[in-house]
């Protein structure tokens, strides 16, 4: 079975956590008020009769590798949809600037188009769905490829080569 150890986090911190779990990752977690993202897709979201809690439940429909998971907890500005027959999920922590969050959700929103120019080079993109998270924190390892949501700094929230890279880099890391 897979055990998964949460701490209890401010709301205000959109940071991810590393876990280690099993192949083929179901993942069930009572947390505060706010938003718990993970790759997959999201199964149900119950709130119960605390205020100040809810369940969140993702599910990967592929194999998992233990390093590709994360968990982040925290206020985002979500994007939801479908690009190009593959639903997605976007993620920008409201701990950046407005003006920030809208160039991140910018970048964010091109990683359809950047998966399918991928595609071009590696073969069918491997997962069901699309997405990403841009942190509000800096953490010292930059970015993370992640199963199918890589997680990002916030060099994402600059309109600048870097960010285009730090995109491309990232999504390449999915084949």
């Amino acid at each position: 079975g897979t055990v998964i150890a949460m701490i209890t986090l401010p709301t205000s911190l959109a940071i991810a956590v590393l876990m280690m779990v099993s192949f083929g990752m179901s993942f069930n977690s009572g947390t505060l008020i706010g938003l718990l993202l993970s790759i997959g897709r999201l199964v149900s979201r119950d709130a119960d009769a605390d205020p100040f809690t809810a369940t969140w439940h993702w599910v990967s429909d592929e194999e998992v590798a233990t390093y590709l998971t994360f968990l982040a907890v925290g206020q985002f500005e979500i994007a939801e949809g479908v690009d190009g027959g593959r639903p997605y999920v976007y993620a920008v922590s409201e701990r950046l600037l407005a003006s920030e969050r809208a160039v991140a959700m910018e970048n964010l929103r091109r990683t359809g188009e950047v998966v399918r120019e991928l595609e071009t080079r590696y073969g069918p993109y491997p997962y069901g769905q699309l997405g990403g998270v841009v942190l509000g924190v800096d953490p010292w390892w930059g970015a993370l490829e992640t199963q199918g949501r890589p997680v990002y700094d916030d060099g994402l929230a600059r309109r600048d080569d870097w960010a285009e890279e730090l995109l491309v880099h990232e999504l390449s890391h999915q084949w």
